[in-house]
């Protein structure tokens, strides 16, 4: 792997890294998760080509660092406690039930672990539901309508509209 060589620029007020390569053949924009704004780009391309190009990119650069700052507060939540963690569970499963009855169909496997992107995932052949401890700290309806979308998963595997039209029978008003 190659060690780029970074150089800094302000523009607008923000910190801009950038590195020539000569094997870019385009100029290239990322931001990690610390919000760090990268540019690569051809060695041939001027400073001036290069905050032309930060600058007309100013609005994703916006709405990138504002996803990271909320996915960054949605990661500080702290470690539930063993009895949080049961309550949680308890919770969950009680829905679970409930909805097997209501949806005609089975759950295998429950298990709570932190999720860093995710509310909750659902395999599909295997019927195992697996949820974010963060859920712990939001409220019941919202507890439920997790519940309720993982487990259309073992009806309908992807985001269709077949799958929201499980979810709307069971949760009419699952937008809010």
């Amino acid at each position: 792997m190659i060690k780029l060589k970074y150089k800094e620029l302000n523009i607008n007020g923000r910190v801009i890294r950038y590195a020539k390569y000569r094997k870019n053949r385009n100029i290239k924009l990322s931001i990690n998760n610390e919000g760090l704004i990268k540019v690569t780009c051809p060695h041939y391309v001027s400073e001036r080509d290069i905050i032309d190009f930060v600058v007309s990119r100013e609005e994703w650069i916006k709405e990138s660092l504002i996803k990271i700052e909320k996915s960054t507060n949605q990661s500080s939540y702290r470690e539930l406690t063993r009895l949080e963690k049961k309550y949680l569970y308890n919770k969950i499963l009680t829905l679970v039930n409930k909805y097997e009855i209501l949806m005609n169909t089975n759950v295998t496997h429950i298990t709570i672990r932190n999720m860093k992107t995710l509310w909750g995932s659902c395999s599909f052949k295997t019927h195992r539901l697996h949820f974010s401890t963060k859920l712990f700290f939001t409220n019941d309806d919202f507890i439920e309508y997790v519940v309720v979308h993982e487990m259309a998963h073992i009806f309908v595997p992807n985001h269709s509209k077949d799958f929201y039209d499980i979810v709307k029978r069971y949760i009419p008003n699952y937008k809010v």
